[in-house]
Order: structure tokens, then C-alpha cells, then sequence
């Protein structure tokens, strides 16, 4: 592993976010919206935090796919070929990376303070849709 100091010399910025009601952090997760295969519960859990004001908020775009039998029984057969994760990536980005596009989606966010958008696989088309949010709000 690279140590703390080492990450400093070579100029590596680190953001350590510990979501809490104590640090006046909104988060989307919960057990039971997430733990799912369908972005439907996902989408709702992330428009009702952006409609709640907080210092700072956390959207997390990915559902809990393993949580659930279809994703359990992915992980049990150990396949190279098979992951809970990527079986469920582009159904959930789909939708998630959408909302977080959409200029309504700005708006809400007015009062959301800091924003971190999480995403298990952050790829080129989340960097896109944030860098567009950012300029938006």
C-alpha cells in the first residue's frame, strides 16, 4: 500500500467523507431501497435526498445487487464470467445517469450543499455528467 505522506510528495489529493447526521451529511443509501436489481427504488431514494437541505449530500447511483437472491447466486458460482456488479451497471446508469443529467435535477440540488455523486465503476460518462452538473448549479 501507498502511505499517507507518499501520496502528499507526489501532490495526490484524498477526500475521506464520512457521511453522518453528525456531520450534517445526506446520504441516499438505505438497506431497503438498495438492495435491489431495478433502478426504480434507487431513483426514488436518490430524489428524496435531493429535496432534503443539507450541509453536504452523498447520491450513490448503484444499487446493492448482491443483497438480493439473483445477486447471491451470481457470487456463489464463482465464475469468471459473472458479476453482480456489472450484470446490473448499465440498467442502473442508465437510469441514475440520466436524472443526475437533467436540469431538474440541478435545481433540487440548490440546497444540497456539497454534492459527491458515487458510482462502484465511476467511468468517463459520470465524470461528464458531473463536470455539467457542476456548472449547472
Amino acid at each position: 500500500g501507498t502511505s499517507y505522506a507518499s501520496l502528499i510528495q507526489q501532490n495526490k489529493r484524498l477526500l475521506f467523507a464520512k457521511c453522518s447526521s453528525l456531520t450534517g451529511c445526506q446520504n441516499s443509501y438505505s438497506d431497503d431501497a438498495y438492495k435491489t436489481t431495478s433502478p426504480a427504488p434507487v431513483l426514488a431514494a436518490l430524489k428524496a435526498t435531493v429535496n432534503t437541505p443539507a450541509t453536504w449530500t452523498v447520491l450513490q447511483l448503484q444499487g446493492t445487487s448482491t443483497a438480493t437472491e439473483w445477486g447471491l447466486m451470481q457470487v456463489v458460482t464463482k465464475s469468471d464470467a459473472s458479476s453482480p456488479l456489472l450484470g446490473t451497471k448499465a440498467k442502473f446508469d442508465n437510469v441514475t445517469y440520466k436524472w443526475l443529467a437533467n436540469p431538474a435535477t440541478a435545481s433540487a440540488l440548490t440546497n444540497a450543499g456539497l454534492t459527491i455523486a458515487l458510482n462502484d465503476f465511476v467511468d468517463n460518462a459520470l465524470a461528464s455528467v458531473c463536470a455539467d452538473l457542476t456548472s449547472r448549479r
